[in-house]
């Protein structure tokens, strides 16, 4: 997972590493998303905005490892976010971390962003003291399977 995303533990210490990998190796895709992921012929072009403290990246980022293991035509620019958060707003909107953008011609769209869409839903229709419960079931990976379907889904889209 390093060598994909060199820049994302450029300033990691050993124990954010550490964490890191320990997710990575609980992290699986279904065989199914496996089958899809290697039908893709062409390029897709993906920028990731991630930091290694991040929690929700740490979960996230894993996903991302396990499809580019699946296809190589998924390229993956992973971008800092810290030190140029009024840069990156301003040119690609993004002011969460995790984000994901998928180029589509010259354009770039926002494919993920913190959280999966089914628990961003979910916690906008619930009570607020539940957004901290619902934050912790996805760093322990009760979301994870939300996660996968999500990121197949935006990235197959043409």
């Amino acid at each position: 997972m390093e060598k994909v995303f060199k820049d994302y533990f450029v300033s990691a210490t050993d124990e954010q590493k550490k964490i890191q990998n320990s997710i990575f190796e609980k992290i699986k895709i279904k065989e199914e998303t496996a089958e899809k992921l290697k039908t893709i012929n062409k390029k897709i072009k993906l920028i990731l905005f991630a930091e290694i403290y991040c929690p929700d990246c740490r979960i996230f980022i894993p996903f991302l490892a396990r499809f580019r293991d699946e296809n190589k035509n998924i390229q993956i620019e992973v971008r800092k976010r810290s030190g140029q958060e009024n840069e990156i707003k301003k040119e690609f909107g993004v002011d969460k971390i995790p984000t994901l953008l998928k180029q589509c011609g010259t354009e770039y769209k926002k494919i993920y962003e913190e959280f999966p869409d089914t628990l961003k839903l979910k916690m906008e229709s619930e009570p607020a003291v539940l957004k901290g419960q619902y934050i912790h079931e996805y760093r322990v990976g009760r979301y994870n399977l939300e996660i996968e379907k999500q990121l197949l889904e935006k990235i197959m889209e043409e």
